[in-house]
């Protein structure tokens, strides 16, 4: 009994300095944001979140990966756990495409700094209320004034926590943009060969994009998943459950190789990578392939059962 009472002590103890380690990492990055937005106006705030994301965005693809984030936050000085970036990350996410688009970057640092800002009111509030408070009129002056420092408050912090106008500056990050697409023309080359208005280039991201053919693709992930729950190491090698599952799996990774090709000439290599989402479907098409060319391109004994597993 006591043992499990220290052990709860002590778990509880654990949990505290975590939530205190986070809500001291919040702090930083609200403080870091505070420093570098602070005492701009809308115009001029527009102009460093676009100075702040040109500098994230290294490749130039108009999305940021959850490194790039990290490692733009942390020059800031903000530095969060691993668990606390991904949250802050999913949060934003709004697509769940694994990036951030210039959009969602700028409800992040919104909602960062209207945090700031209430936290910073409610202190001011306390202070104040307690002067009064301690004061000849008492409590009847606090609730009297309250409204009146909340007011003024809130008029100075525009300078001291501003409030960023998304409108404002995505229409500097889209003026931007244009800028950059008439200095250089066009984006990346796919794979060097395909320019951006290829029309095989531009057959591949309408495929890639269209709804039916994500419907097409989950179909065979939960396809591959029933597979994967009927297999086992009794099947013979001849018997017709096998030979239906080996049919099964070259038709599924045609599909996932065909999906995979598909997003990297529509997106580019350098721009598919940056989704977490995308490199675990890379190293598994890696995988399955490597797989199929050692079962029928490769004559032996060859055991298989490690590779199988790590797929």
């Amino acid at each position: 009994m006591l043992l499990n009472l220290f052990i709860a002590i002590l778990i509880q103890g654990f949990a505290d300095q975590r939530a205190q380690k986070i809500e001291m990492n919040k702090e930083l990055m609200e403080e870091g944001l505070i420093h570098v937005l602070g005492g701009l106006d809308e115009a001029a705030q527009a102009e460093k979140l676009e100075e702040i994301w040109t500098k994230m965005d290294e490749d130039e693809s108009g999305e940021v990966s959850k490194s790039e984030l990290r490692k733009m936050l942390e020059e800031m000085g903000m530095v969060l756990g691993a668990k606390e970036m991904t949250d802050l990350f999913r949060k934003y996410d709004e697509d769940d495409s694994g990036v951030l688009n210039f959009h969602e970057f700028l409800l992040m640092i919104r909602d960062i700094l209207s945090h700031a800002e209430k936290k910073a009111i409610k202190a001011k509030m306390r202070q104040s209320s307690r002067q009064l408070l301690a004061g000849p009129d008492g409590e009847g002056a606090a609730g009297a004034a309250s409204a009146m420092i909340k007011a003024e408050f809130r008029a100075s912090s525009k300078v001291l926590l501003p409030v960023v106008t998304v409108k404002q500056a995505e229409e500097v990050h889209n003026m931007h943009q244009a800028a950059s697409a008439s200095a250089t023309h066009s984006e990346p080359y796919s794979l060097l060969i395909f320019p951006p208005d290829n029309a095989f280039r531009l057959l591949c991201k309408a495929v890639s994009e269209h709804w039916l053919f994500d419907k097409i693709v989950l179909a065979c992930i939960l396809t591959s998943s029933v597979c994967l729950a009927v297999e086992h190491p009794a099947i013979g090698d001849t018997s017709p459950l096998r030979l239906t599952l080996n049919a099964i799996d070259l038709v599924l990774n045609g599909v996932f190789t065909l999906e995979c090709l598909l997003k990297i000439i529509s997106l580019s290599f350098r721009k598919y990578l940056k989704s977490g989402w995308n490199k675990l479907d890379l190293v598994i098409v890696s995988t399955s392939l490597l797989d199929m060319i050692i079962t029928y391109g490769v004559q032996g004994d060859i055991d298989l059962a490690m590779l199988k597993i790590f797929r």
